[in-house]
């Protein structure tokens, strides 16, 4: 017999078997299978369509949910801890009260800043240097501190810049700029610094602030363009009446 002829026999016994059922019910199987995966992939049709499935019966029960709760609770878990430990942890659980807790509002104008402003200054300056008054009760002399909103004078594009100086004539170590930008057709800018707090310890409240109005967004509006004040400064001088 032939090669040829022998291959031919071959062929016709495998034909007239079940080989050719079995590798078409594998490779529909196969085709079944890469669909269905296709279908619920990342980026497939039932895939969205289930999503989009849990997404309205889940988030209504999220957005109805009240976690105000949670919130008061761990505010007074925070508060007992405060009154039971030490200096230096009380610093960094005030840091995490003033961040996590404290609300932040949506919208602030640049002469509420620099209350926030002053007030920081009035908690960290440093005292050294200033005169002391001795009406009533001995008390350090008030320093003067400045907002000023500075524009670039050029643009691109549809977007505005802009910074913000935050300055205490006494010490410059209370000095603050941050970067902000307004779009078109806007009446407000917001933070785009990303603000970074290396150690909650030594973080100011201040600090703390601004990192919270850059992660919500805060509207900045600016009803004025430079604005001074006094601060007073909250530390008492020492003082030897002998």
């Amino acid at each position: 017999m032939s090669l040829e002829n022998n291959i031919s026999e071959v062929i016709q016994k495998q034909l007239q078997g079940d080989l050719v059922e079995k590798i078409v019910g594998e490779q529909l199987e196969k085709c079944v299978r890469n669909a269905v995966d296709s279908l619920f992939g990342n980026w497939g049709d039932c895939t969205k369509i289930v999503e989009e499935k849990i997404k309205e019966v889940m988030v209504p029960q999220l957005e109805k949910y009240d976690y105000s709760e949670h919130i008061v609770k761990l505010d007074e878990v925070l508060t007992q801890i405060l009154n039971v430990t030490s200096l230096d942890n009380k610093k960094i659980i005030e840091s995490f009260k003033e961040f996590y807790l404290e609300e932040t509002p949506r919208e602030i104008t640049i002469s509420e800043l620099l209350g926030k402003y002053r007030k920081h200054v009035e908690e960290n300056v440093e005292t050294d240097g200033l005169e002391i008054d001795y009406d009533d009760e001995p008390t350090y002399s008030s320093v003067e501190v400045t907002v000023e909103v500075e524009e670039e004078s050029r643009t691109w594009g549809n977007n505005k810049r802009a910074t913000i100086f935050f300055e205490c004539e006494h010490d410059e170590n209370m000095n603050f700029n941050i970067h902000v930008l307004k779009s078109s057709g806007d009446d407000y800018y917001f933070i785009t610094d990303d603000i970074q707090v290396k150690s909650l310890r030594n973080a100011y409240r201040f600090e703390l602030f601004l990192m919270r109005m850059r992660q919500e967004y805060t509207h900045i509006k600016v009803d004025v363009t430079s604005e001074c004040d006094d601060a007073y400064p909250e530390a008492r001088p020492e003082c030897d009446w002998s």
